[in-house]
């Protein structure tokens, strides 16, 4: 992941759409987010890495995806996006999950970055 994009997504992202699988393999998405939706709840620590401290709400499906680790069902992969809405930008990527702690609703992820792409910012209409 370029330094422009992960710049992007630790200073401009209120909140950060993720999908994962369940243990069937049906696609979920929780929208993650810092506290109160605050900005800078994403950092990014080294090249193609990020590390994210969210807060989830209750039922969120990530919580879901913790309950499936127990039986060994939890896939490492993710995509997700980064949408500025202020400026219409959205930034793609898609990587692995490298570490997960999940304490309450409290979630820590570290993720690795394997594909990261930059979207022209007329596709998105508000």
């Amino acid at each position: 992941m370029p330094n422009e994009e992960a710049k992007f997504y630790s200073s401009k992202v209120h909140c950060l759409p993720m999908c994962t699988l369940d243990k069937e393999g049906r696609p979920w998405v929780s929208i993650l987010a810092g506290e109160e939706g605050r900005i800078g709840y994403i950092h990014y620590p080294a090249r193609d890495t990020l590390h994210v401290g969210a807060t989830l709400w209750e039922g969120d499906a990530f919580i879901g995806y913790f309950e499936d680790a127990e039986d060994g069902q939890r896939s490492p992969l993710l995509p997700s996006v980064g949408i500025e809405v202020s400026m219409r930008t959205k930034n793609k990527f898609a990587g692995r999950i490298e570490e997960a702690q999940l304490q309450g609703k409290s979630l820590k992820l570290t993720l690795e970055a394997t594909q990261a792409i930059s979207n022209c910012p007329e596709y998105i209409i508000i």
